[in-house]
């Protein structure tokens, strides 16, 4: 039988968690209360749709299965404040061993502090750079199942995410070798409305390594 290609997935998007909060609680808030920090987060709801596209992803695709008792492996490159990792350990019996990658530690500290990540034996927070991670990942022989490249500048340009080190030809390599055989690489891109030509461009460096891409078109950044 044949197996299927490893694949590349090319996201455009356009709250990203909902507060588990009865009605008659916000008619109560007081002085007591007011601090949301400790309101209780529901990390199944996940209201970004471009967040709520790539989690998909993993699935349809066929990198991960739902039905699966095996552990599957998960790696994720632009944690941001932990919506999508957080998301994916709480799918109830699946044996899902996730990794989040972030170049910023503040963004660790505001997960803990207002979105509740917490980390668990198969819920992993690294705060090291992206490329710096899968260089060393690729030497040692580390496979993902499903990847997710979700890092973006900080600033508004043709290109905004992925970020230009991500498209580079040995970064690229490296991800390859990081990807299972049945894999899947899942890249947010976002671009500003004038520049939507520039999403093309993220397509160069990927052709050379993976078999198949697949783009899904949802919206763009507008000005």
């Amino acid at each position: 039988m044949m197996r299927k290609p490893r694949s590349l997935v090319l996201l455009r998007r356009q709250a990203p968690m909902k507060l588990e909060l009865e009605k008659e609680f916000f008619c109560g808030l007081n002085l007591s209360n007011i601090d949301s920090s400790s309101w209780t987060i529901d990390k199944k709801t996940v209201r970004m749709d471009y967040a709520r596209m790539m989690i998909a992803g993993l699935f349809f695709s066929t990198a991960l299965d739902i039905r699966s008792t095996k552990k599957q492996k998960t790696l994720i490159i632009g944690m941001g404040a932990g919506v999508i990792n957080s998301y994916l350990t709480t799918i109830p019996d699946l044996p899902l061993d996730v990794t989040a990658v972030d170049n910023d530690p503040l963004m660790e500290i505001i997960g803990k502090k207002w979105f509740h990540l917490k980390e668990t034996p198969l819920h992993h927070v690294i705060i090291q750079d992206g490329v710096q991670f899968v260089k060393v990942a690729a030497r040692r022989g580390q496979k993902y199942d499903g990847i997710i490249i979700d890092v973006s500048h900080n600033r508004l340009g043709p290109l905004i995410c992925p970020t230009v080190e991500f498209l580079e030809n040995e970064v690229v390599r490296n991800l390859a070798k990081v990807l299972t055989e049945r894999g899947v690489i899942i890249v947010n891109v976002a671009t500003l409305r004038q520049f939507f030509h520039e999403a093309n461009t993220v397509n160069v460096p990927f052709i050379h390594f993976f078999p198949v891409i697949k783009r899904i078109i949802r919206c763009w950044v507008m000005t």
